[in-house]
């Protein structure tokens, strides 16, 4: 797979479902460490991956127990940025069934090609959050974004 954009999309389906499945060998085969999140009102740094592995047990089960069953998220652009690395926009929505349980948020990852995979080294998610991982993302500017 030569095309960044479908490179992208891959790594996102695989984290959403490592998410939603709650499978964390899927979702720290598919990050680096260390692994950076920024949002609007935070700048994370995690360290390690046993540091992640927390994390994302605490985000995943905060997920699923707040009903959340799909977390959907589609590549808008993507482009190389040397050779081992991808940066690339993308639009998530979190869904309880057939409701999204908030609007959809714009995100961006940094993808670098570690030992021939495709790993996320940063995620930008362009919403407010309090603290990370938080049970859903604010959009930016808006009010009772929550529901």
């Amino acid at each position: 797979m030569t095309d960044p954009r479908q490179i992208y999309q891959a790594v996102l389906d695989k984290l959403s479902r490592a998410i939603m499945s709650g499978d964390d060998a899927l979702f720290l085969e598919n990050i680096a460490a260390p692994h950076y999140v920024e949002t609007a009102s935070e700048k994370i740094v995690i360290a390690t991956l046993d540091d992640a592995r927390d994390k994302f047990h605490i985000w995943s089960l905060t997920l699923r127990s707040g009903g959340i069953t799909d977390y959907l998220r589609t590549c808008k652009e993507a482009r190389f940025e040397g050779p081992d690395r991808i940066i690339g926009l993308h639009g998530s929505r979190l869904m309880r069934g057939s409701e999204e349980a908030m609007p959809s948020f714009p995100s961006s990852l940094d993808l670098e090609n570690i030992d021939g995979i495709w790993k996320v080294r940063r995620v930008i998610q362009h919403a407010d959050y309090v603290t990370w991982p938080d049970l859903l993302p604010r959009v930016c500017g808006a009010d009772n974004a929550q529901t």
